[in-house]
């Protein structure tokens, strides 16, 4: 799970994991306006497995959601870093990008549960 505030109107955008991390699921995300108002937004990601971690930036000029996720393909291999953007508030996400490292997929650790 991982979190961040919109400046310009205090809305907390909150992204976190469906389910475990060797089981397929969801990362979903929802936009915070109060205590009492919750919206779902699009799922990040729909489908995956082998996720780790997650963060979310806030792009404050454009009010573009960035959501960064470690994945691998199986249990086995490296953890590498993905990201996808979205520029209408949740509503839709772009393509899966790669983390840019000198590797182009990014690897990043090595997957400590194997």
């Amino acid at each position: 799970m991982a979190a961040g505030v919109r400046l310009q109107d205090n809305h907390v955008i909150v992204v976190a994991s469906d389910g475990a991390w060797d089981a397929v699921h969801n990362i979903k995300c929802y936009d915070i306006t109060n205590q009492s108002t919750i919206t779902a937004k699009t799922n990040v990601v729909t489908g995956i497995q082998y996720t780790t971690g997650m963060a979310v930036c806030l792009s404050q000029p454009d009010d573009s959601i960035y959501v960064a996720y470690t994945r691998g393909v199986t249990g086995a291999e490296d953890v590498k870093v993905y990201y996808r953007k979205s520029t209408d508030g949740g509503v839709t996400w772009g393509a899966e990008q790669p983390y840019s490292f000198s590797d182009a997929a990014g690897n990043l650790f090595r997957n400590p549960r194997v």
